[in-house]
């Protein structure tokens, strides 16, 4: 009877510890996540997409587009991102910030229709917070926050994509 207890709670243990490597956090994606607790904006996270976070380099800083969509989401295949172009491949020359917006997880599950859209539902905070004021404010309060001693400020990069690159001018 106990080598059947033993037995069990080995298969229970290990049951946790594989849905435990399936859990998907920012840092398990090679960002670094940094939080910040502000009056005017509430509180909200960047995060720093690095190969080397020791090594000082120029900063690209990636402005989202709109909408309330998690930066990384679950699908029926795996991760997938909204960011447009190869961060883990830019990362090699730069670090690489992403401010994240009001309310809306870095990652998240979205749901999929009968037609393949993609939805996800958007969170009160985003619909309270969210304007050009803020996110401009976010992006200088993310900057501002940054280790001093691994970026070089005298190269930096501001690149938005769709609604991003109308809060980046």
């Amino acid at each position: 009877m106990n080598d059947r207890i033993t037995t069990y709670i080995v298969l229970f243990l290990s049951f946790v510890v594989s849905v435990d490597a399936q859990v998907v956090t920012p840092e398990r994606l090679g960002f670094s996540q940094h939080t910040i607790e502000n009056n005017d904006l509430g509180e909200f996270s960047y995060y720093l997409y690095s190969e080397n976070s020791a090594i000082k380099k120029p900063l690209l800083f990636y402005l989202e587009g709109s909408g309330a969509f998690p930066t990384f989401y679950k699908t029926g295949n795996g991760i997938a991102t909204t960011i447009p172009f190869d961060y883990s491949q830019v990362a090699k020359n730069y670090h690489v910030l992403i401010v994240g917006k009001p309310g809306v997880p870095f990652l998240g599950e979205v749901h999929t229709d009968a037609t393949g859209n993609v939805h996800y539902s958007e969170p009160l905070q985003y619909t309270k917070r969210l304007s050009l004021e803020w996110r401009v404010n976010a992006a200088l309060a993310a900057h501002n926050d940054l280790d001093q001693k691994s970026i070089n400020f005298d190269h930096i990069i501001l690149f938005g994509f769709s609604e991003g690159a109308q809060v980046a001018p």
